[in-house]
């Protein structure tokens, strides 16, 4: 499978998670910052597969790309109905196992602090899955 750009609307979804569970401060500010820094791990991958021949690895395209994110591109409201937490959830843990395929071809990945921002992020989310189960109701407290 090829790698590719996670679209500006994936990256907000990913912000819009890691500012629900705290992992970020809302204000715009922070979802910009945090929508950077995605994007940039994952231009860094891109660049790492397929070097410049394919037109990667061109730092000042990176820089002017990274630098038109605007507040727009760092929220997208997603409306899931009262009744599918599951599938918020489902949707959210998919974007951000294709961001971490998408963004893991450079050997420092695993160290880059957007890589640790969303293995928090991930844990998180399986505790708050895990709560909402009926085996998790039925537990000894």
């Amino acid at each position: 499978m090829s790698a590719y750009l996670c679209s500006k609307k994936h990256i907000a979804i990913i912000v819009e998670a890691l500012a629900s569970h705290g992992l970020i401060k809302p204000d715009d500010n922070s979802r910009i910052q945090a929508a950077r820094l995605l994007t940039r791990e994952n231009l860094k991958s891109l660049s790492y597969r397929y070097g410049q021949k394919h037109g990667f690895h061109d730092l000042k395209s990176d820089r002017a790309y990274l630098g038109s994110l605007t507040i727009a591109d760092a929220s997208y409201p997603v409306i899931y109905s009262p009744h599918s937490e599951k599938a918020r959830i489902g949707d959210r843990v998919k974007r951000i196992d294709s961001w971490i395929y998408q963004s893991c071809e450079h050997s420092s990945f695993t160290k880059s602090k957007a890589y640790k921002l969303v293995r928090q992020l991930q844990g998180m989310i399986a505790i708050d899955f895990v709560r909402e189960t009926k085996e998790y109701e039925q537990g000894e407290w």
